[in-house]
């Protein structure tokens, strides 16, 4: 199940077939199931002691928090190694592109971009990767809504919000954004491009 289950003493009578606990002289046990964000099992963490746990409830506080950490690590880990070995995404394709172009996980944080999001924010990949985009672009409030309607399928396009580039005045521009999923269709997450449209802006003022 979900639930968080502790054992602060005695675990070995109450499981004398277990031989991982007799192997280890366990006295205590606590576990806590992880799950994804969409309710998938990820893996199990655990502690054993050789002693009783006399406070139950610091130990279970420390262990929800480390679960929590450790389920964020696993899905974003397991997200990069799905998009290195499948054709989700084309590195070629989004390094071409004129526009800057994000890739964010199902949270919403960033994963990738490309060398015209690197030059839009004046930050190398390495310090935009993990980064939540609401924090990089614009309106936060309009990226957290696009972003979840993406996964559900949406195809988002031209989403107007002010982006600030690195050293410069604010610039009309453009949110576009499709899912991206894997072999069995269950969504990765979302490439974001985003168009600088202050050129066609002016345009229309004048006309």
């Amino acid at each position: 199940g979900k639930s968080f289950c502790l054992y602060p003493s005695g675990v070995r009578g109450l499981f004398p077939n277990d031989t991982v606990f007799a192997d280890m002289s366990a006295e205590s046990y606590v576990g806590l199931p992880l799950w994804g964000s969409r309710g998938n099992a990820l893996g199990l963490i655990a502690a054993i002691d050789r002693k009783p746990m006399i406070s139950a409830e610091p130990v279970a506080t420390v262990m929800r928090l480390a679960a929590a950490r450790a389920a964020t690590e696993i899905e974003r880990h397991g997200v990069e190694v799905e998009l290195a070995r499948s054709s989700a995404y084309n590195r070629g394709v989004i390094d071409a592109s004129p526009d800057a172009m994000f890739v964010v996980d199902t949270l919403g944080r960033v994963i990738d971009v490309n060398d015209a999001a690197e030059e839009l924010t004046g930050s190398p990949r390495a310090e935009l990767v993990h980064q939540a985009l609401s924090t990089l672009l614009g309106d936060a409030r309009v990226l957290r809504r696009a972003i979840p309607r993406a996964l559900s399928g949406d195809i988002i396009r031209g989403i107007e919000l002010p982006v600030r580039p690195a050293n410069a005045r604010s610039r009309p521009s453009a949110l576009s954004g499709a899912r991206f999923c894997d072999e069995y269709g269950a969504p990765l997450g979302v490439i974001v491009t985003v168009r600088d449209v202050s050129d066609r802006k002016k345009l229309e003022r004048r006309i």
